[in-house]
């Protein structure tokens, strides 16, 4: 997965809501932290994203931008402007973001992608894999699989976020996996290859590299390559 450079002003693109109802301009100065995002009706920290985003507003009318996500570090300056229960925030190229207030918190919404902000900082324990399954069968894998997320260096993000839509079929080893990206420009993603026990793993080897397959608690099953893991849940017998 390719790491893109990412500013602040790019990440409030993927869209913000904030929640709040504040009745005096003072209650916005200080910082406001994102505390997550959401998408599809499913909420997701930014914490298993790897982002740390805040805005910090002044009472002269200057807010500071700040963005950590993964490795990339985007900061900026601008002004902010509180009326009618709304904020609007104006970046450096002049890019004008209209935050709604309800209960608190801060709103911003674009393309069903939406962000919260609040004055309370968020704090969530880093993603700890479940325990791996190590008395196990070949025939214990068996059955349709299907994807939930993908790990990378600890951090966590849903595949619906991704816009990816993944599935492994498994039977005496032999394993299918199909995945699917919505975006635009990118193509279906198939594997079929025959796979060999070895200790509590499968392992399959195209050529290339070799992928590991374990089970976890929680009916739970990862599929691991160089790059991260693949998290899939459990969906039946495979057809």
């Amino acid at each position: 997965m390719k790491k893109h450079t990412i500013t602040l002003a790019a990440v409030l693109l993927l869209s913000a809501l904030l929640t709040g109802v504040i009745a005096e301009e003072s209650d916005f100065l200080g910082t406001w932290y994102l505390t997550g995002f959401e998408a599809e009706g499913i909420f997701v920290s930014p914490s298993s994203m790897g982002a740390d985003v805040t805005m910090i507003f002044e009472e002269s009318g200057i807010v500071h931008l700040r963005s950590v996500l993964m490795d990339d570090v985007g900061e900026d300056t601008g002004v902010w402007e509180a009326s009618n229960g709304q904020v609007a925030v104006t970046d450096s190229t002049d890019y004008v973001m209209v935050f709604d207030v309800i209960d608190g918190q801060l709103v911003v919404e674009e393309d069903g992608m939406k962000m919260i902000f609040s004055k309370d900082e968020l704090e969530l324990e880093a993603f700890k894999a479940p325990p791996v399954l190590t008395s196990v069968a070949l025939r214990d894998f068996d059955g349709l699989w299907i994807g939930d997320s993908t790990e990378i260096d600890g951090i966590i993000i849903p595949l619906t976020i991704m816009g990816l839509e993944a599935e492994l079929r498994i039977e005496n080893g032999y394993v299918e996996f199909s995945a699917t990206i919505s975006s635009p420009g990118f193509g279906d993603d198939v594997m079929s290859i025959q796979g060999n026990l070895d200790g509590h793993a499968i392992v399959l080897d195209n050529g290339t590299y070799q992928m590991y397959i374990t089970l976890h608690e929680g009916s739970l099953l990862a599929m691991e390559e160089p790059e991260g893991r693949m998290w899939f849940t459990y969906g039946g017998q495979a057809e």
